[in-house]
């Protein structure tokens, strides 16, 4: 049996029944063509005639009832009229039961937290619930009878209430959010939903409405709007609201034929406050920095917090330089003055402003801020506290950096990078005893590039990570290899940059040394005294580390950083390196030999050992002798060689007769 007319089981009375939605009396069942897919059945089950009456629910077919009798033509009027008034008993109860299903659920609906309404087809209000009057103000008294009109808040026009009802026309429903009235007057967000209730001819008796008051969440998502284009701590705009700003003003800029200028400030030494004051004193410093800076300029600025301390000022309209350098040396001497904090606290900071100029200097936001950025560097660059204006040969400097980055990433993938070692000397025997392993770039087009031009590159760009671990398991193979040839063991230096320190240390270079067989102290890394002086927790987790591992530490170019006197007897040193440029004059220069000798002998009472760099001439090799300098590299012995020039040194029973 089917109700499908394509195939001959949907062609019975039961598919007529169903999709003419009328009964169907077949008197002759076992010979009747409608009847012929079931012949079989009906003489095996003696079938002689047949009634198919079909039951509806809400006006449409829900279910057949079949009814079978032994003999040809047994339903006259009577029994088929009993059967059509037994179906419809049976339509009319299970319209009565959804009906009463539906009444209690909306019942239950009609008592929720949601406002309802229910309205006659020309929107006049029939019935209200207890929400309703719990937000509009109106009691189900005051409503009745009136046109839904009474809600209204005045602030939407006629086309939009047009629309509404157009949409519920078309779709039987609307929603969407408006502003109604209360009682009282007071204008309320409302989340609304309007349904049209049909008959079965497809005609409106009534439209339900229920609302929900979402004035809350309308407040809230205005607080997040402000989050969103505010700085929470200033209540400046912030780097989303202020390059909408740049935007327009390029274009207002545009329209009336004249520039303007962006200033990008930075704050020099905040972080120092931050560190040792405290995140809250921070605040306050930048909550007065708005202060000052905000009295400078004019309401038509725009003035921005992009994060952390790094401000912005939009100038629009000012083609004029001494306009813009008024406006930032008046920021500069603000800024310069003292910053009361309270509880005896007092901050001193200065600034770097980097200025660019719309459209001279760049066309889009992007370049812009590039360029304001470039230039505020350069003032950093040359000692802070000061302005700088954007020039094309900074963007030539970045664009040169960004040259240098991409062919350093193909120089490691391309194996362009090579490592020389430089000879340490003991100077108490004149032999090689250990050596530190410094990189070059051997680029196929310009030869060896100094490693003072690309090393900050690489640095800055994080490529110095990878750098750095390629160099430390070189130099362990280097140890590896010279202990096998020569039975010696000569430890190799290796320098890490404050940049690494900032990561995790590498496991697999820890694994390689282990696995390598050296004994302790054939490794030694390098650092500089900044990465001392920042004193963080990789620092001094790392410096454990190496010590636990046998790796020694030594400090690079002691002397021309910050003072670390502190610092040597707060972490474990094995060696000082004494720069180059206390040595170069020593034996004219009577302040750098004093100071180097100082050096010595102070390290010499802490146990540390000490490394003179670029030694050059017999004399200052004497000198740093008679100083009890315990090793010196530098061209007097040798240059940096590569690993091939470097095994045979290692060979040399006395590596320098002097």
């Amino acid at each position: 049996m089917s109700i499908d007319e394509n195939i001959p089981e949907g062609k019975g009375p039961a598919g007529i029944a169903w999709r003419e939605n009328k009964m169907v009396i077949v008197k002759d069942y076992q010979n009747s063509q409608l009847t012929k897919p079931w012949h079989k059945q009906a003489k095996i089950y003696g079938w002689g005639c047949s009634g198919t009456f079909p039951i509806q629910k809400s006006g449409k077919p829900y279910a057949i009832v079949a009814v079978y009798h032994k003999d040809k033509d047994a339903f006259d009027s009577e029994i088929i009229e009993l059967l059509n008034e037994m179906t419809r008993d049976i339509s009319f109860a299970l319209d009565s039961y959804d009906y009463e299903i539906k009444s209690r659920i909306a019942a239950v609906a009609f008592e929720s937290q949601e406002a309802m309404i229910v309205t006659d087809a020309n929107r006049n209000i029939l019935k209200v619930n207890k929400a309703f009057s719990e937000v509009t103000g109106y009691s189900s008294e005051e409503v009745l009878g009136k046109n839904l009109s009474i809600l209204r808040s005045g602030l939407h026009d006629k086309d939009f209430y047009e629309n509404v009802w157009q949409k519920v026309s078309n779709t039987d429903s609307w929603t969407g959010e408006l502003w109604n009235r209360r009682k009282n007057g007071d204008i309320y967000a409302a989340q609304l939903t309007i349904t049209a209730v049909k008959d079965t001819g497809d005609v409106v008796l009534n439209y339900i409405g229920s609302f929900l008051d979402i004035s809350v969440r309308k407040q809230a998502e205005e607080q997040i709007q402000r989050l969103a284009y505010y700085d929470s701590l200033t209540g400046l705009a912030n780097r989303r609201l202020f390059q909408d700003r740049l935007e327009q003003e390029m274009k207002r800029a545009v329209r009336n034929k004249t520039t303007l200028a962006l200033l990008l400030i930075d704050l020099d030494k905040f972080k120092d406050v931050n560190d040792s004051l405290g995140h809250a004193k921070g605040d306050q410093l930048l909550i007065e920095t708005t202060r000052r800076i905000k009295a400078l300029i004019r309401d038509s600025d725009t003035f921005a917090r992009l994060g952390g301390d790094e401000f912005t000022i939009i100038l629009p309209g000012n083609d004029s330089l001494i306009n813009i350098n008024r406006v930032v040396e008046n920021i500069l001497k603000e800024i310069n003055k003292p910053f009361d904090l309270n509880d005896g606290h007092v901050g001193y900071i200065s600034c770097s402003i980097g200025i660019t100029q719309y459209p001279n200097d760049a066309k889009t936001v992007d370049d812009l801020l590039k360029n304001a950025d470039q230039a505020m560097y350069a003032v950093k660059a040359t000692g802070r506290n000061g302005f700088s204006f954007f020039t094309k040969e900074m963007q030539q400097a970045v664009q040169n950096k960004i040259r240098i980055t991409n062919e350093l990433r193909e120089a490691i993938g391309q194996k362009q990078l090579e490592i020389y070692y430089q000879p340490i000397i003991d100077l108490a025997t004149n032999q090689l005893v250990k050596a530190e392993a410094l990189i070059r770039w051997n680029h196929p087009k310009k030869g060896l590039i100094s490693p003072a031009m690309f090393i900050p590159i690489a640095e800055e760009s994080g490529l110095i990570i990878e750098i750095g671990g390629w160099v430390f398991i070189e130099a362990i193979k280097m140890a590896q290899r010279i202990q096998q040839t020569s039975n010696k063991l000569i430890p190799i230096s290796v320098n890490k940059s404050a940049i690494q320190f900032n990561r995790p240390i590498d496991r697999n270079w820890l694994e390689f040394l282990d696995s390598s067989g050296l004994p302790r102290g054939a490794i030694i890394v390098e650092i500089t005294e900044s990465s001392l002086i920042t004193d963080s927790e990789n620092v001094k987790n790392q410096l454990m580390l190496f010590k636990e591992l046998g790796i020694e530490v030594s400090i690079d170019d002691f002397g021309t950083g910050f003072s670390a006197l502190s610092y040597l007897n707060k972490f474990d040193i094995d060696y000082i390196k004494i720069d180059q440029s206390f040595i170069r004059n020593i034996n004219e220069n009577q302040s750098n030999r004093a100071l180097t000798e100082a050096i010595i002998t102070m390290a010499h009472k802490i146990g540390i050992k000490t490394i003179a760099e670029g030694v050059e001439t017999e004399e200052q090799h004497h000198l740093l002798k008679s100083f009890d300098c315990d090793y010196a590299q530098g061209f007097l012995y040798s240059k940096a060689v590569t690993a091939n020039q470097f095994e045979p040194l290692v060979n040399h029973s006395s590596y320098i007769n002097l």
